[in-house]
């Protein structure tokens, strides 16, 4: 009686688990300002990946916009992991990024705490980031 209890828990576990997707998406809108409640145009990465408009990689997604994140299952099936969403400031001129697009040039804004942080699936669909000025510019 006890092995067929075990064999059905486990049954249902699995049937439980294969009813389950492995990746939800949901859709976050991200905005970026500094101290003075200026926008600040920024790059998305969201974990590690940039961002972008299409397949063109000239061509990232730029704040504010709204912008799809997928969360993963966590291993032990306990719900979904977090992700995470940082920021880079650019300079735009005419439509078209100009500087901040390139990894050795260095942002006006501080890539602190600030400019990134992790994002959970029941986190509010509105991310607002407060950039700090780098003084050292």
């Amino acid at each position: 009686m006890r092995k067929d209890l075990v064999s059905l828990t486990c049954l249902f576990g699995l049937a439980g688990f294969c009813g389950c997707s492995t990746v939800r998406q949901e859709t976050f809108y991200i905005s970026a300002i500094n101290s003075k409640k200026e926008a600040v145009t920024c790059i998305i990465s969201v974990d590690d990946q940039l961002v972008l408009q299409g397949d063109d990689p000239d061509n990232p997604v730029r704040t504010p916009a709204s912008v799809p994140i997928k969360f993963r299952l966590k291993r032990d099936g306990t719900g979904y992991g977090s992700a995470k969403v940082a920021l880079k400031a650019v300079e735009v001129e005419n439509g078209k990024i100009v500087k901040g697009l390139r990894e050795n040039e260095r942002s006006p804004y501080l890539q602190d705490g600030n400019a990134e942080r992790s994002v959970r699936i029941g986190d509010a669909r509105k991310q607002l980031f407060i950039l700090r000025l780098n003084r050292e510019r």
